[in-house]
C-alpha cells in the first residue's frame, strides 16, 4: 500500500513535496496506518507522461528526499538503493493493468535489465484534512526509473571533465522520444534526434555532444555499407539490438523504435539498445486499434536505423536463432500465461485493504 500526502497541493509538471508511506500487508491482506512502515519519509512527486499526461488517473515520479530536501537513496521492495522511482497508473490503454509489468518481467528473464515492477494500491491525498476512501486511486505499478546505477543501467559515470578519449566515450543514456521541456536534443546523430538522459542536456559538454554525434554518424555509415556485423565491436552490441527488437514487436508495440525508446553506451563499449519502456499500447490494448491484430509486423518495425539493420542477412540469421531460443524458453506460451496468472492473482486477490483506524 502506497499512501501519498501532499497536504493540499496538486501534483503538476514541477516537483511537489509531501510525504509517502509504504506499508506491506499482513498475511490476511490488511493494512493499518499504525503498522510498521516499509518506507516513510519526505518525498517529491511530479506528473509524468506525454500523450497520457493529462489522463484522470495520473502517473507520477517518486523521488525520496532527506530532511534538507536533497535526493536520498533508499531501498524499496528490495530493489537496489536509489532515490528515483515511478508510480505508473495504468488507465484507458491498459485496463488489464499489467502490460508493462509483463513485458519488463520477460525482459529481465531474457537477461536484459528492465525496470522491476511491484503492484500496489495507491491512496493519493492532495486535499486538506484527513485521508479517507475518497483518496483511493486504485492499482498502480511501483517501479524503477531508467537511470545509471550499478543495479539498473550499469555504465560509467560521465562527468564534465570527461572530454577526451577514452573517457569521453561513455557512459551515455539516450532516448528516441519526445524531448524534455527546454531540451533541443542531440541533432544530426546518424539521422536521428536523440534526447539526453544521462548526462542531462544541461550537464553535457560540447565535446561530449560532438563525440557522440560523430560516433552515431559513423555507426550509420557502417549500416549503409552493410558491414554492421563485421564492425560489431566498434559500433553496436548485436545481441541487445536483437532482444530489444523482439521484445517490442512480439507484443506489437505501436510506439516501438520511434517513441519511448532507450539506448546506452558504456565507456569503451558498443551501443546497446534498451532498456525497454512503455507497453500500454500493446497486445490488443483497449483504446488503440493498431495493436488489435496479432498477425503481422507493427508499422514502425523498420523505423530509423532499423531499416538497414533488418535488411542485413547476417543480422537476420542471428535474429532467427535468438527468436528460437527465447520462444522455446522464456517466451513459451506456458511461461507467459503463468506470469499473467500470477499477476491476476496478485492484483485481484492479495492486494491489501486499508483500515483507516
Amino acid at each position: 500500500m502506497v499512501i501519498v500526502n501532499t497536504f493540499g497541493r496538486q501534483i503538476g509538471e514541477s516537483w511537489t513535496e509531501g510525504y509517502a508511506l509504504i506499508v506491506e500487508p499482513e498475511e490476511a491482506g490488511r493494512v493499518r496506518l499504525t503498522d510498521e512502515p516499509h518506507y516513510i519519509g519526505k518525498t517529491a512527486f511530479k506528473r509524468r507522461g506525454s500523450s497520457t499526461g493529462g489522463r484522470q488517473k495520473l502517473s507520477f515520479s517518486f523521488e525520496a528526499r532527506n530532511s534538507e530536501g536533497d535526493d536520498k537513496d533508499v531501498e524499496i521492495f528490495e530493489f537496489p538503493e536509489e532515490s528515483d522511482y515511478v508510480m505508473y497508473g495504468p488507465y484507458n490503454f491498459d485496463r488489464a493493468l499489467m502490460r508493462n509489468a509483463l513485458m519488463y518481467e520477460l525482459s529481465n528473464r531474457s537477461g536484459r535489465w528492465a525496470a522491476r515492477p511491484r503492484f500496489v494500491e495507491c491512496y493519493l491525498h492532495t486535499r486538506a484534512g484527513p485521508i479517507s476512501s475518497a483518496s483511493y486511486w486504485g492499482v498502480y505499478v511501483f517501479m524503477e526509473k531508467i537511470k545509471r546505477n550499478s543495479g539498473r543501467v550499469d555504465i560509467a559515470k560521465l562527468t564534465e571533465q570527461d572530454n577526451a578519449e577514452p573517457d569521453v566515450s561513455g557512459g551515455f543514456i539516450m532516448k528516441v522520444d519526445r524531448l524534455d521541456p527546454g531540451d533541443s536534443g542531440l541533432t544530426g546523430a546518424g539521422g536521428l534526434t536523440l534526447g539526453w538522459v544521462e548526462p542531462k542536456e544541461r550537464e553535457k559538454t560540447n565535446q561530449q555532444a560532438t563525440w557522440l554525434r560523430n560516433y552515431c554518424n559513423r555507426l550509420r555509415s557502417s549500416l549503409n555499407a552493410n558491414t554492421i556485423i563485421a564492425n560489431d565491436g566498434d559500433y553496436i552490441d548485436v545481441g541487445s539490438w536483437i532482444d530489444h527488437h523482439i521484445l517490442n514487436v512480439y507484443p506489437k508495440n505501436v510506439d516501438a523504435f520511434r517513441l519511448s525508446g532507450y539506448m546506452f553506451k558504456d565507456r569503451g563499449g558498443p551501443l546497446q539498445m534498451g532498456p525497454i519502456w512503455d507497453f500500454d499500447r500493446t497486445m490488443g490494448c483497449d483504446d488503440d486499434g493498431r495493436a488489435a491484430n496479432p498477425v503481422g509486423w507493427s508499422g514502425s518495425y523498420r523505423f530509423g536505423w532499423w531499416s538497414r539493420v533488418m535488411g542485413n542477412k547476417a543480422f537476420k540469421e542471428l535474429y532467427a536463432q535468438r527468436w528460437g531460443e527465447v520462444r522455446g524458453n522464456v517466451m513459451t506460451e506456458k511461461n507467459i500465461f503463468t506470469i499473467i496468472e500470477e499477476s491476476v492473482s496478485y492484483t485481484h486477490l492479495t492486494l491489501p485493504t486499508i483500515l483507516l483506524v
